[in-house]
Protein backbone atom coordinates (compact mmCIF):
# COMPACT_ATOMS: atom_id res chain seq x y z
CA UNK A 1 0.00 0.00 0.00
CA UNK A 2 2.71 2.45 0.83
CA UNK A 3 4.33 1.89 -2.65
CA UNK A 4 1.20 2.50 -4.17
CA UNK A 5 0.72 6.21 -2.35
CA UNK A 6 4.54 6.87 -2.97
CA UNK A 7 3.87 6.21 -6.94
CA UNK A 8 0.32 8.21 -6.86
CA UNK A 9 2.38 11.11 -5.20
CA UNK A 10 5.27 11.21 -7.65
CA UNK A 11 2.25 10.96 -10.69
CA UNK A 12 0.18 13.95 -8.81
CA UNK A 13 3.43 15.78 -8.19
CA UNK A 14 4.37 14.81 -12.00
CA UNK A 15 1.08 15.82 -13.11
CA UNK A 16 0.78 19.35 -11.12
CA UNK A 17 4.37 20.51 -12.69
CA UNK A 18 3.15 19.75 -15.88
CA UNK A 19 -0.01 21.71 -15.98
CA UNK A 20 1.84 24.92 -14.52
CA UNK A 21 3.91 24.48 -17.16
CA UNK A 22 1.71 24.18 -20.10
CA UNK A 23 -0.48 27.01 -18.37
CA UNK A 24 2.47 29.15 -18.27
CA UNK A 25 3.05 28.93 -22.32
CA UNK A 26 -0.03 30.92 -23.15
CA UNK A 27 1.46 33.92 -20.70
CA UNK A 28 2.06 37.46 -22.88
CA UNK A 29 3.60 40.43 -21.64
CA UNK A 30 4.01 43.49 -22.98
CA UNK A 31 4.92 46.76 -22.41
CA UNK A 32 2.05 48.97 -23.63
CA UNK A 33 -0.07 48.63 -20.92
CA UNK A 34 -0.32 47.01 -17.39
CA UNK A 35 -3.79 45.43 -16.17
CA UNK A 36 -6.16 43.20 -17.04
CA UNK A 37 -8.10 43.94 -20.61
CA UNK A 38 -11.55 42.00 -20.99
CA UNK A 39 -12.55 41.58 -24.71
CA UNK A 40 -15.53 44.16 -25.50
CA UNK A 41 -18.00 44.23 -28.20
CA UNK A 42 -18.27 47.64 -29.22
CA UNK A 43 -20.66 49.77 -31.40
CA UNK A 44 -18.24 51.27 -34.01
CA UNK A 45 -15.81 50.28 -36.84
CA UNK A 46 -11.83 49.60 -36.68
CA UNK A 47 -11.19 49.54 -32.65
CA UNK A 48 -7.21 50.90 -32.57
CA UNK A 49 -4.84 51.34 -29.51
CA UNK A 50 -5.38 53.99 -27.42
CA UNK A 51 -8.69 54.73 -28.05
CA UNK A 52 -10.65 56.31 -24.83
CA UNK A 53 -14.22 54.59 -25.11
CA UNK A 54 -17.84 55.51 -23.16
CA UNK A 55 -20.50 53.55 -22.47
CA UNK A 56 -23.53 55.28 -24.10
CA UNK A 57 -27.23 53.85 -24.57
CA UNK A 58 -26.38 52.27 -28.07
CA UNK A 59 -23.09 50.69 -26.89
CA UNK A 60 -19.69 51.28 -26.33
CA UNK A 61 -18.78 54.23 -28.40
CA UNK A 62 -15.70 56.33 -28.57
CA UNK A 63 -15.99 59.55 -26.66
CA UNK A 64 -16.93 62.49 -27.79
CA UNK A 65 -17.52 64.40 -24.80
CA UNK A 66 -15.34 66.17 -22.53
CA UNK A 67 -15.33 65.34 -18.59
CA UNK A 68 -17.99 62.62 -19.66
CA UNK A 69 -18.96 60.66 -17.00
CA UNK A 70 -19.49 57.10 -19.14
CA UNK A 71 -15.92 56.69 -19.60
CA UNK A 72 -15.14 53.16 -19.75
CA UNK A 73 -11.82 52.72 -20.38
CA UNK A 74 -9.24 52.30 -23.51
CA UNK A 75 -8.95 49.91 -26.11
CA UNK A 76 -5.63 47.89 -26.08
CA UNK A 77 -3.57 46.38 -28.63
CA UNK A 78 -0.75 43.82 -26.79
CA UNK A 79 -2.35 43.97 -22.95
CA UNK A 80 -0.28 42.23 -20.70
CA UNK A 81 -2.77 40.19 -19.13
CA UNK A 82 -6.38 39.87 -21.11
CA UNK A 83 -9.02 37.01 -20.20
CA UNK A 84 -10.85 35.38 -23.62
CA UNK A 85 -12.63 32.75 -24.72
CA UNK A 86 -12.60 31.16 -27.94
CA UNK A 87 -15.95 33.16 -28.91
CA UNK A 88 -14.99 36.66 -28.26
CA UNK A 89 -11.41 36.30 -30.31
CA UNK A 90 -12.21 38.92 -32.49
CA UNK A 91 -13.30 41.84 -29.60
CA UNK A 92 -11.19 44.67 -28.96
CA UNK A 93 -9.51 44.44 -25.31
CA UNK A 94 -10.44 47.05 -23.55
CA UNK A 95 -8.57 48.38 -19.74
CA UNK A 96 -10.15 50.07 -17.03
CA UNK A 97 -7.27 49.75 -14.32
CA UNK A 98 -3.62 49.98 -14.39
CA UNK A 99 -1.13 51.52 -17.23
CA UNK A 100 -2.22 52.04 -20.86
CA UNK A 101 -0.88 53.99 -23.88
CA UNK A 102 -4.05 56.85 -24.56
CA UNK A 103 -4.53 59.00 -27.78
CA UNK A 104 -4.64 62.45 -26.35
CA UNK A 105 -4.24 66.23 -27.90
CA UNK A 106 -3.06 69.07 -26.74
CA UNK A 107 -6.26 70.79 -27.17
CA UNK A 108 -6.40 71.52 -23.65
CA UNK A 109 -3.00 72.56 -23.09
CA UNK A 110 0.36 70.66 -23.48
CA UNK A 111 0.33 67.70 -21.31
CA UNK A 112 3.00 66.99 -18.59
CA UNK A 113 3.40 64.55 -16.56
CA UNK A 114 1.40 64.05 -13.75
CA UNK A 115 -1.11 66.24 -15.45
CA UNK A 116 -4.59 64.14 -15.43
CA UNK A 117 -6.48 63.23 -18.25
CA UNK A 118 -10.07 63.47 -19.32
CA UNK A 119 -12.04 62.77 -22.67
CA UNK A 120 -12.63 65.22 -25.44
CA UNK A 121 -14.74 66.13 -28.00
CA UNK A 122 -12.23 64.74 -31.10
CA UNK A 123 -13.81 60.96 -30.96
CA UNK A 124 -11.77 58.42 -28.75
CA UNK A 125 -9.15 61.25 -27.80
CA UNK A 126 -8.26 62.46 -24.35
CA UNK A 127 -6.83 65.97 -23.63
CA UNK A 128 -5.42 67.46 -20.48
CA UNK A 129 -8.13 68.54 -17.57
CA UNK A 130 -8.01 71.58 -15.88
CA UNK A 131 -11.50 71.76 -14.27
CA UNK A 132 -13.73 69.42 -12.15
CA UNK A 133 -15.49 66.52 -14.18
CA UNK A 134 -14.61 62.45 -14.84
CA UNK A 135 -10.93 61.74 -16.15
CA UNK A 136 -9.25 58.84 -17.05
CA UNK A 137 -6.21 59.07 -15.34
CA UNK A 138 -2.63 60.52 -14.78
CA UNK A 139 -0.43 61.16 -17.33
CA UNK A 140 3.44 59.14 -17.04
CA UNK A 141 4.93 61.08 -19.64
CA UNK A 142 4.62 64.25 -21.19
CA UNK A 143 3.14 65.42 -24.85
CA UNK A 144 3.66 68.70 -26.74
CA UNK A 145 2.11 70.06 -30.13
CA UNK A 146 1.29 73.26 -31.31
CA UNK A 147 -1.13 71.97 -33.21
CA UNK A 148 -4.37 71.53 -31.48
CA UNK A 149 -5.86 69.09 -33.75
CA UNK A 150 -3.13 66.78 -33.86
CA UNK A 151 -3.13 63.21 -32.01
CA UNK A 152 -0.28 61.85 -30.24
CA UNK A 153 -0.38 59.41 -27.24
CA UNK A 154 1.19 59.08 -23.91
CA UNK A 155 1.28 56.58 -21.28
CA UNK A 156 -1.25 57.24 -18.55
CA UNK A 157 -2.23 55.62 -15.29
CA UNK A 158 -6.17 54.36 -15.74
CA UNK A 159 -7.90 55.54 -12.73
CA UNK A 160 -11.68 56.78 -13.54
CA UNK A 161 -12.91 58.65 -11.30
CA UNK A 162 -14.87 62.22 -11.08
CA UNK A 163 -12.14 65.03 -9.50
Amino acid sequence: MTTINSKLKKITYFVSISIFFLAAVNVNAQINSLGIAIPTEVAYDNPENGDTLCSKQGGIVLCTETYDPSILGVVTTEASVAFRHEDDENLPLVISQGNAIVKVSSQNGNIEVGDLITSSETAGVGQKADLNGFVLGMALEPYQSDDPNAVGSVYISLNIHPV
